[in-house]
């Protein structure tokens, strides 16, 4: 019963340096930020891309200032993809 105990010890020892081992590193790697930013982001570059969508299909009076403004809250959202390196082909909605 004992030798069976002990190697019960030294697998739970193991397996738990391990799980603090990862642990440490996601709060170095800040890595639930990087997931909370990339879900944020994916959602907006999939807003803009439908807002695209939309100004090209219904061509409304006022063009011309609705194209302006999704440009600017495109190149906003580039600027702050830049930021957290985010790459083009993360970027896409699949």
């Amino acid at each position: 019963m004992k030798p069976f105990l002990g190697g019960l010890i030294i697998i739970a020892a193991v397996l738990s340096t391990v799980q603090v081992v990862f642990t440490v590193w996601s709060f170095i790697a800040k890595w639930e930020d990087q997931a909370i930013y990339g879900s944020e982001a994916s959602v907006e570059n999939y807003q803009i891309a439908r807002l695209y969508e939309e100004l090209a299909k219904y061509d409304p009076v006022d063009f011309d200032s609705k194209y302006d403004l999704l440009n600017v809250r495109n190149q906003m959202r580039s600027i702050e993809d830049g930021k957290k390196e985010i790459t083009e082909p993360e970027k896409e909605w699949k």
